[in-house]
């Protein structure tokens, strides 16, 4: 994750640590088929988990402008909104059915797709706010500028350099 964008790194780190709490939670229900089988279901978090990043990852970071150490620079909010859907989407009606039946064949877990719309929405809203928060900022740069400061020092030292026209009236 150390070729993302810092908001990007955050949001990754954080749906981690969310799903290592998560894991931890079901299998310390005392009683219930997670507690039984906490192996079985580590495994399916596991795999849910790194199937969602894999997808908003790749999908967030295609086509985004690279720096010269491959670091992905600049990230479009609506390609990552749309990548984290599909994460979402993909976990919701293929991957996390597919992961049940095969990592966790114990008990009855329903996907259900409007919860996943709620999921999506919040989880791109948080995506939002981390974006405006951990934006880079340029250094020097006032706010509500536009102008980047390399902009303004080559604008200014264009007309400096620039030789100056006098009319021959002007001499006279």
């Amino acid at each position: 994750m150390t070729n993302l964008p810092r908001h990007l790194t955050v949001f990754c780190t954080g749906l981690l640590l969310y799903s290592v709490w998560d894991g931890y939670e079901h299998v310390s229900r005392e009683g219930t088929d997670f507690a039984a089988h906490p192996g079985a279901w580590w495994a399916f978090t596991a795999a849910s988990t790194l199937t969602l990043l894999a997808v908003f990852v790749a999908g967030s970071t295609l086509g985004a402008r690279r720096g010269a150490d491959g670091r992905a620079l600049r990230t479009s909010f609506v390609r990552e909104a749309l990548a984290l859907t599909a994460g979402v989407s993909v976990h919701v009606f293929l991957s996390g059915p597919l992961y049940v039946r095969t990592l966790f064949p114990y008990g009855h877990i329903e996907f259900k797709p409007v919860a996943a719309a709620v999921l999506s929405a919040g989880l791109v809203l948080l995506l939002g706010v981390l974006r405006l928060v951990l934006r880079p900022r340029d250094a020097g740069q006032t706010p509500g500028s536009s102008t980047s400061p390399t902009k303004r020092s080559s604008a200014s030292s264009r007309s400096a350099a620039s030789p100056s026209v006098t009319s021959p009236s002007a001499e006279a």
